[in-house]
């Protein structure tokens, strides 16, 4: 005869004594009845995997916030219970299940946001985090566990904020001034009078995926003031690499509520081909942001900008100025 080991077999131990006790009889009329009985020893192997996978790989700003999907797989022979995962950098993780039967696994999610501190002068800041998942298995609690490390890198922008006198061949030649701080005065009705600087640039790097392509430039400022507006249509420009006014059929549009610029780029009659670099510049007027009304005490206000390209974020493209309240 035979016995399938059910998975409470393993589970359990064999009852806790390490294995499957077994006993036969035979029955007879005529004699005694006999017994004999055998044990099969239990090997329990609990075991746990990790995996883990950030995105994006690169970042180039502080603020910019890096998914972390982590994979648990029971791969032990035992079921595990409590499973969870814990990260060095402190990042809650939440795991779809927490219960795994052998062969199964759950799906775990967490992210991080890049810190000022993060950021290096040089580029060479790396942000290293480990993970480590935990389950638990049978009656005494007992814990197996794996790690999983994980390393994003920083990347120099492809994006800069520059003051109104930049020219395409200033960003493109690695020679723009740095924009980074606004002032603003506000006047006795409590609302903004003036900024200074009036103009500003947003230059971003943008490499063609086919010969039409849609960049999308959207901002974003930690205090729900309104969007820094544009110039006009005509300041939204598409430069060649070499900071000619492309050939390519553009349609622009722009979203004066949320800020949004859209550029479709129609370049098949101009040649443009995959892997063609182009700079794209935005003319915005911080000076529009007079009337906003502003609260006690005067705060420092984060404007970020960062490109999408056919809906995906360009991420060295991140590039930011600060309004700050001029005593």
């Amino acid at each position: 005869g035979s016995y399938a080991v059910q998975q409470s077999d393993l589970n359990d131990n064999g009852g806790g004594d390490g294995d499957i006790d077994n006993t036969a009889t035979v029955e007879s009329d005529e004699l005694d009845d006999e017994s004999d009985s055998a044990e099969q020893p239990i090997v329990q192997n609990p075991s746990i995997d990790l995996t883990k996978t950030p995105d994006p790989l690169i970042y180039s700003a502080a603020g910019q916030v890096i998914h972390y999907t982590l994979v648990v797989t029971n791969d032990g022979n035992v079921d595990l219970t409590n499973v969870g995962v814990t990260d060095s950098l402190g990042i809650t993780v939440t795991c779809v299940d927490t219960t795994l039967a052998p062969g199964d696994s759950t799906t775990c999610t967490g992210s991080y946001t890049i810190l000022p501190i993060d950021v290096l002068d040089d580029f060479t800041g790396v942000v290293t985090n480990t993970a480590t998942a935990l389950g638990i298995f049978g009656p005494q609690n007992q814990e197996v566990f794996d790690t999983a490390t994980a390393e994003v890198t920083q990347v120099p922008p492809t994006a800069q904020i520059t003051p109104t006198d930049t020219s395409c061949s200033d960003f493109s030649g690695g020679t723009a001034d740095d924009l980074t701080d606004l002032f603003y005065l506000v006047n006795k009705k409590g609302e903004i009078g003036s900024v200074a600087e009036g103009v500003m640039f947003y230059y971003s790097e943008i490499t063609a995926p086919s010969d039409n392509f849609e960049i999308v430039v959207q901002q974003t400022n930690n205090n729900l003031w309104p969007p820094i507006e544009i110039q006009k249509i005509g300041q939204v420009i598409l430069w060649t690499d070499a900071c000619a006014k492309t050939k390519a059929d553009l349609t622009t549009t722009y979203d004066p509520v949320s800020g949004k610029v859209t550029m479709q780029v129609d370049g098949t009659a101009a040649g443009v081909q995959q892997g063609d670099v182009f700079i794209l510049s935005v003319k915005y007027v911080p000076s529009k942001l007079a009337g906003t009304s502003v609260s006690e005490p005067h705060p420092s206000v984060k404007y970020t900008f960062v490109s999408y390209l056919d809906e995906n974020e360009i991420i060295p493209s991140w590039a930011g100025v600060i309004a700050n309240p001029k005593n």
